[in-house]
């Protein structure tokens, strides 16, 4: 008499080749969101640099906040799933905001390629992580 059905061994291997591919897959999953992300980062930095310049033809002066660049162009404080933070501070070297100003986007999970974004009113482009502005922008 014969039966049917699968044995152990053979849910076995199937489970141990399903296991490996998915090592394999997970990890160029995961880069490939968080490229995705960082688009987007790219995205709503820039956009927020053009409101800042924008302001400082007008005004001859940066904005040094995320709420006043809020209410003069409507750039929001995140991007737009909420997958980076933008920021504002001074650029290295300046002391204040008026003449060079950093736009900042934080992520809202660990990206150790990459990290913050940033990019300054003289075109100046940076990325904190691992393989740095040439990788990341």
């Amino acid at each position: 008499m014969r039966q049917k059905g699968f044995t152990l061994i053979e849910v076995m291997i199937v489970v141990v080749i399903v296991g490996i591919l998915a090592s394999i897959a997970y990890p160029s999953y995961t880069e490939y969101v968080l490229k995705s992300d960082r688009a987007e980062a790219k995205a709503h930095l820039l956009s927020a640099m053009q409101a800042q310049e924008r302001h400082y033809s007008q005004a001859m002066t940066y904005l040094d906040t995320v709420a006043k660049l809020t209410a003069f162009s409507g750039v929001a404080a995140s991007s737009e799933h909420n997958k980076y933070t933008l920021s504002i501070d001074k650029c290295t070297g300046s002391t204040d905001t008026k003449s060079c100003v950093v736009m900042l986007a934080t992520p809202q999970r660990t990206d150790t390629n990459c990290g913050v974004l940033s990019i300054d009113s003289r075109g100046v482009k940076a990325a904190t992580g691992t393989k740095g502005a040439g990788y990341c922008w």
